[in-house]
């Protein structure tokens, strides 16, 4: 989860970011554990939850976790979250989840033609050019 943009550091986190982070040292990845205890993160469980509609409510407070402990890694694993996830979350709130770099990495052509119906794909080709010109223009490399 990226905190917000504004956000410099030299306080506290915004009350509705309350999660850790565990990891071994030695993993590539690390889990978060979060709560639901302010309004990002209730705002981002409901969304999933909503987006998710389709799936039997016994496995959907689990995937939801999976999804919030490791949003990057539940969609490169499972594409179809992903795919319900573009169809279903803001664009907004998706680059919060998961961050514009690593979203701009799941935005792959097997994944953008999946989507439908295909204004839908056009308008994801779209936004990851410009995420690729926005984070290569950020790092302070020409292209």
């Amino acid at each position: 989860m990226n905190i917000d943009p504004d956000y410099d550091g030299s306080s506290q986190w915004p009350d509705s970011r309350c999660f850790s982070m565990q990891s071994n040292p030695g993993e590539e990845t690390i889990r978060i554990t979060y709560a639901v205890k302010g309004k990002f993160t209730r705002q981002i469980e409901e969304q999933l939850n909503a987006m998710l509609w389709d799936i039997a409510e016994s496995r959907r407070a689990d995937i939801t976790q999976r999804i919030l402990d490791n949003p990057v890694e539940t969609f490169r694993n499972d594409d179809q979250l992903f795919i319900k996830a573009l169809g279903s979350l803001k664009w907004y709130d998706l680059t919060r989840l998961v961050g514009k770099q690593n979203l701009l990495a799941l935005l792959t052509d097997s994944n953008i033609q999946k989507l439908y119906p295909p204004q839908r794909r056009i308008y994801y080709n779209n936004a990851r050019r410009l995420l690729s010109e926005y984070i290569v223009s950020a790092s302070g490399q020409s292209a």
